[in-house]
């Protein structure tokens, strides 16, 4: 593996033009994505919901009652998954002097439920707490790096390392998917704007990605509270 440094993913005077198409295209494939979740998922549920509450009203014995009952109960636990889900995508749920590690830890447990691939938290110190801000730009992009690996990577393992050396705090996502060339223009305008959101709060990202899969590094100074550990 080699390391490629970020800011040579791209050609200066394509940034703009490239990162203002592909922000376009994010936030309608986000659109979509939500508008399809709330009606094939929440939608539906409630729907099916609603003809068992026709059901329960129309019932004539106890038992009648009870099985759509039952079936409403579920229905409707069934909703408020699809929308909790449809909220932890539009909202990070970083809570101000949470453990950062146990936020991360949902992130891998999404990605299991969702992929079926294993996704686990390695993190040194086991609790800590950083920055709000930072937490909330580290978690989008380990959310968004998540993604990719999902789509693209075909990896069967992901971890997520959590270390805080000298006050600073480094996280990376490592998979052992087929890797590819982070050279491409296709891949590197995305991974470039995601290294100039780190910049925002003083970080970097390095990316090295291989035959035996990639690993994304993020380094940001001075974030960890110093009574966290």
């Amino acid at each position: 593996m080699t390391t490629i440094p970020t800011t040579q993913i791209a050609k200066p005077g394509e940034v703009a033009r490239a990162a203002v198409i592909q922000l376009s295209r994010a936030l309608e494939e986000e659109r979509r994505r939500i508008a399809v979740g709330l009606h094939d998922d929440v939608g539906q549920t409630l729907a099916a919901a609603n003809i068992r509450l026709h059901e329960l009203r129309s019932a004539t014995t106890d038992r009648e009652r009870e099985e759509a009952a039952d079936q409403v109960e579920w229905l409707l636990r069934q909703a408020i998954t699809n929308i909790r889900g449809l909220t932890f995508d539009l909202r990070p749920p970083v809570i101000a002097g949470e453990d950062f590690p146990a936020v991360l830890e949902r992130l891998a447990e999404r990605y299991r439920d969702d992929h079926g691939k294993d996704c686990v938290v390695d993190s040194d110190p086991p609790r800590l707490r950083i920055d709000d801000h930072a937490a909330e730009v580290i978690f989008l992009l380990v959310r968004e790096l998540l993604h990719n690996v999902a789509k693209h990577a075909g990896a069967t393992s992901v971890v997520i390392r959590v270390r805080a050396p000298d006050d600073g705090l480094e996280v990376s996502v490592v998979d052992d998917g087929s890797g590819f060339d982070t050279t491409s223009p296709r891949d590197g305008f995305g991974l470039l704007m995601a290294a100039e959101r780190v910049a925002e709060v003083g970080g970097t990202l390095d990316l090295r990605s291989g035959r035996t899969g990639t690993s994304a590094i993020i380094r940001i100074p001075d974030t960890v509270e110093g009574n966290a550990r």
